[in-house]
């Protein structure tokens, strides 16, 4: 018989039955966690229903179990952190990406099209064993954002735009350098630049919005010219690393966030018109973020966007976000039928794509707002003569929802 001192100074006496349910039951949520960690409140209420009563989530009765365990020689050494989010987290996004169904045969047909010859075919069961193998190798401590603090609060919100990361692009031009490193850069300034903008207007609410073409794929390399730093499961693991160190670096400064991600043409399988719906690599980067948040404890809430559109209402004001390689800037009436698909009233259609910053209204109040990429302007954009700045944005909106969008040069 042992026993301990629960919250209000009793000693309680527990049985060997409850210790040995306890640490059964103990193991089991561990080999369920990620993280490898159990969790105590699950414990209490799991021990109530195996008829034990004299439980609870604190210090003394956690080191009780565990000194049980040990004594038992039931106390296992802890995982390294590569091999648990390999050996758990990536089952989840099994289950995910094996909804995909990239077996088909007019997707392999395309994709010999598209290849010109080049025999490299995409099959996504063998392409999670890589997203396995690189999520293994890769040290997601190594990765680290440096921030300065902040904050007071105001009713008004932030909407951060995470736009064309293209993350695995290779630009090397006169007038433009992008790599990974580049990325990483990239994305602390852009985190410093919203802390001090929110530090400045007293910002604490913050939506982060990641408006697609996250990675820059294999295949649109082959159609477009674009060199690629990583294989396909690399752009997916790196880019999920770097959006959850952007979110963390946001969230030690105590601001209240939302993510949200939705696809792009880059980060789909095979291209607008043959593509089945889902098969991107936002699906299993959301799925990814998602598990770190769930696990990390980080005050961030994720938000479960559709493959290629989201709505938010901000303090009266109703948006849209959508990645924008279907949309034309051209069709004049391009907010007033997305309203009208969606029997929204929508005060702003919110997009990536085009790598160039544009506000444009197209009513009283009515705007459709596209931001520029953190790629910035390549070979191609060089060629057809289209430049631009690398550059994200942000749109502010106020207690009485005046709405104030801002681009954010990046160098």
């Amino acid at each position: 018989m042992r026993s301990y001192t629960n919250k209000d100074g009793e000693l309680i006496t527990v049985s060997e039955e409850h210790l040995m349910t306890a640490m059964r039951l103990k193991k089991e949520l561990q080999k369920l966690s990620p993280s490898r960690r159990c969790s105590w409140n699950s414990l209490v209420r799991m021990m109530e229903l195996e008829g034990f009563y004299d439980s609870e989530n604190s210090e003394n009765y956690r080191c009780l179990i565990k000194a049980y365990q040990k004594s038992m020689g039931e106390l296992p050494e802890a995982p390294k952190h590569a091999d648990m989010v390999a050996s758990s987290k990536l089952q989840s996004i099994k289950e995910i990406v094996g909804e995909m169904r990239y077996e088909k045969h007019e997707n392999q047909r395309y994709l010999r099209e598209v290849n010109k010859g080049v025999k490299e075919l995409i099959n996504f069961s063998t392409v999670v064993e890589e997203i396995v193998s690189a999520i293994k190798s890769h040290d997601f401590s190594e990765l680290q954002l440096e921030y300065k603090p902040i904050i007071k609060t105001t009713d008004k919100t932030m909407i951060v735009a995470l736009s064309d990361m293209h993350i695995g692009a290779i630009v090397d031009t006169d007038i433009n350098t992008y790599n990974y490193q580049v990325t990483i850069r990239r994305l602390e300034e852009y985190a410093n630049k919203i802390l001090r903008e929110c530090k400045e207007q007293e910002i604490t609410d913050v939506y982060v919005m990641n408006l697609g073409d996250v990675v820059e794929h294999a295949s649109m390399r082959f159609s477009q010219g674009f060199n690629a730093e990583f294989t396909y499961s690399d752009q997916i693991v790196k880019a999920s690393d770097a959006i959850i160190k952007f979110l963390q670096l946001l969230a030690q400064e105590g601001l209240s966030l939302t993510y949200a991600g939705i696809a792009g043409n880059h980060d789909r399988v095979n291209d607008k018109d043959k593509n089945i719906d889902g098969d991107h690599a936002v699906k299993p980067i959301n799925k990814i973020i998602e598990t770190f948040i769930t696990y990390s404890g980080m005050p961030i809430t994720y938000e479960q966007a559709k493959d290629y559109k989201h709505s938010i209402g901000v303090n009266g004001r109703s948006f849209k976000f959508v990645h924008g390689d279907l949309d034309s800037l051209r069709n004049e009436k391009l907010l007033a039928q997305h309203s009208s698909d969606d029997r929204v009233a929508y005060d702003a259609i919110v997009m990536g794509h085009y790598h160039h910053f544009r506000e444009i209204e197209v009513g009283y109040d009515k705007r459709i707002i596209v931001f520029g990429s953190l790629k910035g302007a390549d070979d191609y954009a060089e060629k057809i003569r289209k430049l631009s700045q690398a550059s994200q944005g942000i749109i502010i909106v106020d207690e009485d929802g005046e709405m104030e969008v801002k681009r954010i040069p990046l160098t």
